[in-house]
């Protein structure tokens, strides 16, 4: 793709514009720490080289007729000073309607995406790159090759990190969508409207490896399983009716779909627990878990799920419809078929990989997943060397499932060492459309 004027949301991203609100931002943030202390200057010049090379995050959002669409945006990105709220909504003013925001504070760069532009797959290559060009201004001489993730800002990029995977290898299957069934949803004392708190426990990797060796399930299998289970026993322990407990994990479709798109293009699976059937142990848990995701984790199931978002998408009713009311549309069926039918989310940005050359300057990644009013805790997972950090951000004031989690990992024998930004993040205020696009007629 040549350096477009515009381009339409991709399959995933079209829900987005429609569902974020002031409660809702659908934010997250990546950080990675520095041995050295971090320059403006030089940040705001690697920014701008990285802009020009990735044209698809060099994008703001614009409500057309019917449809909204990303065009490009020229304007350089600010670098804030990184002591205000973390993930809160992307304002325009601030930000010079790019959907993305770059801050920094001592050692520490950090970038958060509004979930339009990427998922986390695509967001981490255009922030392995952001390092990369920071580290070879800071340091003259320092050669970086294109590897691990890390593109040449020199060189075009390629026309298919454009491209929306999802109409490439959708099929139209004659499916139904699940009738969904309402899960349990974690009460608490809200925070301020806005606010949002982050707690990060650490485990060596190594650690946590070998006892997922002993269960013969992955990493991935074995948080989430954690996560159930602490989910399940608070639900014992303050409800009378049960609900199921379900957590919903993006699956990242290009190890399944070859394609180098930058863009969205992950699908979300449930995997969960239905306590008003019995009682269940944490083994119990992280069997259903285990098998739950290797049925659900085949090419098979997948094209299922991806032809049906793609077919809801291409329904004419739908098509027809000016923005206002398909907002409304969506909204509904996103409140109530959507949201209702899990209990939190788990995303699991896996193992950090840079170039060797990289390495010795960086010390430490971050991901942070925002919350909302509906889903008040989330957790996000990542490691670097021989660290994982379990991120977990909740809108609540009750840290109830951090202490489970946590907890549980020490009784299983895995060393947790837990911390705290001190940092209230706060998701904004005001109508995240309204504020950040500008109305032109536009299919």
């Amino acid at each position: 793709m040549k350096q477009a004027e515009w381009f339409r949301l991709d399959n995933a991203a079209k829900l987005y514009p429609a569902v974020s609100n002031r409660k809702r931002t659908n934010v997250y943030r990546m950080s990675v720490t520095l041995g050295e202390q971090v320059s403006r200057q030089l940040l705001e010049t690697a920014a701008a080289l990285v802009l020009k090379r990735f044209s698809s995050f060099r994008v703001r959002l614009v409500r057309g007729f019917f449809w909204y669409y990303l065009e490009d945006n020229p304007a350089p990105l600010p670098v804030e000073d990184d002591d205000h709220p973390w993930c809160r909504s992307i304002f325009p003013a601030a930000s010079n309607r790019h959907l993305l925001r770059l801050r920094m504070k001592e050692r520490t760069i950090a970038a958060e995406f509004y979930h339009a532009v990427s998922d986390g797959y695509g967001a981490l290559v255009f922030f392995k790159t952001l390092t990369a060009e920071y580290l070879k201004l800071a340091h003259p001489g320092l050669e970086i090759p294109e590897t691990h993730g890390v593109k040449d800002c020199s060189a075009p990029e390629h026309p298919e990190e454009l491209e929306d995977a999802f109409m490439r290898y959708y099929q139209l299957l004659p499916r139904r969508p699940k009738a969904g069934i309402r899960a349990f949803h974690l009460k608490g004392t809200p925070l301020p409207p806005g606010d949002l708190q982050v707690i990060i426990g650490t485990v060596p990797v190594d650690s946590l490896k070998a006892r997922c060796r002993e269960y013969g399930v992955s990493v991935t299998e074995y948080v989430c399983a954690v996560y159930i289970y602490g989910l399940y026993i608070i639900q014992q322990e303050t409800r009378r009716r049960q609900r199921a407990v379900r957590i919903s994990v993006p699956v990242n479709l290009r190890s399944s779909y070859p394609s180098r798109t930058l863009r969205n293009f992950n699908l979300f699976i449930k995997p969960g627990i239905e306590p008003y059937l019995g009682s269940y142990t944490f083994q119990e848990v992280l069997h259903q878990v285990y098998h739950y995701m290797q049925y659900e984790m085949n090419t098979k199931y997948l094209s299922d799920l991806l032809g049906y978002h793609v077919y809801a998408e291409k329904q004419m009713f739908l098509r027809l419809l000016p923005v206002p009311m398909k907002n409304r549309l969506i909204r509904y069926i996103y409140t109530r078929s959507g949201e209702r039918s899990y209990s939190g989310t788990l995303s699991n940005l896996g193992q950090v990989s840079l170039p060797e050359q990289m390495r010795p300057y960086v010390e430490s990644f971050g991901l942070v997943f925002g919350a909302n009013r509906n889903h008040n805790t989330n957790c996000a997972v990542c490691s670097f060397g021989n660290t994982l950090s379990i991120t977990f951000s909740r809108t609540i004031e009750e840290p109830a499932v951090e202490r489970h989690v946590f907890r549980h990992l020490v009784e299983e024998g895995i060393p947790v060492s837990v911390v705290s930004p001190g940092e209230i993040a706060s998701s904004g205020d005001g109508k995240y459309q309204d504020e950040h696009c500008q109305n032109r007629r536009g299919s």
